[in-house]
């Protein structure tokens, strides 16, 4: 029993970080339906990113916050895999698809990383997990052929999105293993932040049009997917093991499911049939003694939290 109360607190907090960044696609379509485009958006989350996390990380970690010299190309590729073009993908494929859409291709994220990482020989060959990066392809691959003209751009982006997601995990790995995991994360904002004239390009990020619903929807993006989110995890993996991470990743595309189904997303036959195949491939991939060495939760755009001394389920954010 104490054991239990002592990481209650750490649980909640990985419960509400899949709040968080499962919410921020219902929210992101208000903030586009109010005025915000996803250059916009883009920018303000990188921006304050850059800035609340590297504040933070500089208060916790001081001298450690500073990545060597041999890191910086590491950082910069990984930070436009994570952050760039991770950022223009989803908000821009979310602007053209259905959040259940996003929440499917999220859930892609363990069989693409798990892909990735057998292509680096980061990865042992395992038929159960093959077999869940062939049906969770499947599965998407008849949703895009059964939809398709409708959203096909914005599902290519999305799954762009999620395979640029999946080779930054990789490509990031060892930086997880050498630096705090905030560090990692607001280092790879501020190596974002040049690309920020190119998000402009179109792009108004403050928008006269905007209405109050969109800015309050752009204020829970900045606070909770950026940041809050971020740091709750980074807590919750302090003391819980990953497995248990990987476990909680199921939670994240249901919920953006879920939500896309009350913000009015029709229940088909092709995304109902998708939904099943990923949530099959993401348990032959997530299954406890069968999961991919990558730390973390959920969010596509951060880097893997701190190692907690066992193999992990990949990170499923957005």
């Amino acid at each position: 029993m104490p054991r239990v109360a002592s990481t209650l607190s750490h649980h909640l907090a990985l419960a509400v970080t899949q709040v968080c960044f499962g919410l921020f696609p219902l929210i992101g379509k208000i903030a586009f339906d109010g005025g915000f485009t996803p250059g916009a958006i883009a920018i303000w989350r990188i921006v304050s990113g850059a800035v609340v996390l590297g504040i933070i990380a500089s208060m916790l970690h001081r001298k450690r916050a500073i990545p060597k010299r041999r890191s910086l190309v590491r950082i910069q590729i990984a930070s436009l895999l994570g952050i760039a073009i991770n950022q223009f993908c989803f908000l821009e494929g979310l602007k053209r698809a259905p959040i259940a859409n996003a929440g499917l291709m999220i859930g892609l994220i363990p069989a693409l990383t798990y892909a990735v990482a057998l292509i680096a020989r980061q990865e042992r060959l395992q038929k159960a997990r093959v077999l869940g990066i062939v049906i969770g392809l499947a599965a998407i691959a008849q949703l895009l052929a059964q939809e398709g003209s409708a959203h096909l751009l914005g599902d290519l982006l999305l799954l762009s999105n999620m395979l640029a997601y999946s080779v930054y995990l990789v490509v990031s790995r060892p930086l997880a293993t050498e630096y705090p995991a905030i560090t990692t994360t607001a280092w790879m904002f501020l190596f974002s932040t040049w690309t920020l004239p190119l998000l402009a390009w179109n792009a108004d990020v403050a928008p006269a049009e905007a209405t109050a619903a969109a800015w309050w929807a752009l204020g829970f993006v900045i606070v909770f997917p950026t940041s809050l989110g971020y740091l709750l995890n980074l807590y919750a993996m302090t003391r819980l093991t990953a497995s248990t991470a990987a476990a909680y990743t199921f939670s994240q595309p249901a919920l953006v499911i879920l939500t896309g189904v009350l913000w009015g997303d029709p229940i088909t036959p092709a995304n109902s049939m998708a939904a099943i195949g990923v949530f099959v491939a993401m348990w032959l991939i997530l299954r406890r003694g069968a999961t991919p060495a990558f730390p973390g939760t959920a969010d596509t755009s951060a880097p893997p939290a701190e190692p907690s001394g066992e193999r992990t389920g990949s990170d499923v954010r957005t």
